[in-house]
């Protein structure tokens, strides 16, 4: 399994890296980044090297002990609330690709933004395939077998997959202003086939044009509204 988790870390790595690119512009190095989900470190550790005051948390033992024999904080938790860090004691805290299996999104958006100190930064990679799971609801008035693989293929194993305009709403109602979005950002390997690079290119424009996202990836970044 770790094997298995490091190789996938070094396929994310320019990923990670356009998100850090974005937050070079936000937030100064030295800030106290708390990384959501973090899997075996691989974007934390890369925030260590850029100058960020890092920790994780995740839900695997194998992935908290990783980190931990980086010299790395890290919490074995599957809820933010559930962190023992004091609140608004955090400049960044960075959400990647596990906000999907959240069984409340309000619930740990407010986590989050409680843990956050004033004007500090959300940074999130969700994924949305909403759109796919409406064309497969659509083809299975006619052809129920092939709605459904694409449905399931849609969905995999994650609880939710939210429109992207729709999760902004709800990250606005929960205390917070989007200050930057990218689908860009967003290309999750190192090498990305010819496909998902033609997917990700027409979600841009798409975005840029009518404001609906059809890229399989989205990244933003949101700052905390002062009270």
């Amino acid at each position: 399994m770790i094997e298995s988790g490091l190789a996938l870390n070094d396929d994310k790595d320019p990923m990670f890296e356009a998100i850090l690119r974005a937050l070079r512009r936000y937030a100064p190095r030295g800030s106290a980044l708390l990384d959501v989900g973090c899997s075996y470190g691989g974007f934390i550790l890369r925030a260590q090297k850029e100058g960020y005051r890092v920790r994780g948390m995740d839900i695997v033992p194998e992935a908290v002990e990783y980190v931990r024999s980086r010299e790395i904080a890290c919490d074995r938790a599957a809820s933010v609330g559930d962190v023992n860090i004091p609140e608004s004691s955090q400049g960044i805290i960075s959400v990647l690709d596990c906000n999907y299996y959240w069984p409340s999104q309000r619930k740990e958006l407010r986590a989050i933004h409680s843990r956050l100190k004033p004007d500090g930064l959300l940074v999130m990679r969700v994924v949305d395939t909403s759109w796919a799971v409406q064309i497969g609801l659509w083809l299975s008035r006619c052809f129920p077998q092939v709605g459904r693989r694409l449905c399931e293929k849609a969905v995999y194993d994650h609880r939710v997959s939210i429109p992207v305009r729709s999760l902004l709403r709800v990250i606005e109602q929960e205390g917070f202003n989007v200050v930057y979005t990218s689908q860009r950002d967003a290309m999750p390997f190192r090498h990305n086939s010819l496909k998902i690079r033609i997917v990700y290119a027409i979600g841009c424009i798409v975005w840029r044009i009518f404001g609906y996202n059809l890229a399989p990836g989205f990244v933003f970044i949101a700052r905390k509204r002062s009270s």
